[in-house]
């Protein structure tokens, strides 16, 4: 994907649109791995469970659903989506948004200087070229990697459409989601 460059309030948008999936995909994941413990604890609770069986079994599968749709905008590869590929190349088109005096913009709001940005400021990594921002990518590759090989299937196959298994000689049998 090429850098792209812009206006510094669309590159903000963009880190809020992405941090905001990536906080209901930390929220969901939890959340299901909570239920499903839950789940298991004790006799008392499997029984209220299965005297509101419908209830939870909905509840589960609204939480899966939306992991796989909220991981599908984080990794996406599509050039026009709104991933964390798009961010990180929009990252490396944008290095003026994290220079020096932008930083101490950021951190001043425009208004007086406190105390300890000179401290800071003297701590900061300031980016200097794409190059500088290339460990982004390297980092994030064996997440996406993670992502097309376990979870984009299942989400494509399962939770975005209804593929017919093709079988040698027999009929398409379709897949179906699972109620938990």
């Amino acid at each position: 994907m090429p850098q792209t460059v812009l206006a510094p309030p669309e590159y903000w948008s963009e880190v809020q649109l992405l941090s905001t999936e990536i906080e209901d995909a930390a929220i969901i994941s939890t959340r299901t791995r909570r239920s499903t413990v839950w789940h298991s604890k004790t006799k008392v609770i499997l029984k209220s469970l299965n005297n509101n069986a419908l209830f939870w079994q909905t509840q589960m599968h609204c939480l899966q659903a939306s992991l796989f749709v909220t991981l599908s905008r984080i990794f996406d590869i599509e050039v026009n989506a709104h991933t964390i590929h798009t961010l990180i190349n929009a990252t490396r088109g944008n290095l003026h948004l994290f220079s020096v005096a932008a930083l101490r913009s950021r951190k001043t709001h425009n208004g007086p200087k406190p105390d300890w940005l000179d401290s800071y400021m003297a701590e900061a990594w300031i980016p200097t070229s794409p190059k500088d921002l290339r460990h982004l990518k390297t980092a994030l590759a064996p997440h996406t990697k993670r992502f097309e090989k376990v979870y984009r299937p299942i989400r494509h196959a399962i939770f975005a459409h209804r593929l017919n298994e093709q079988r040698p000689g027999r009929r398409p049998v379709f897949w179906r989601h699972q109620s938990c």
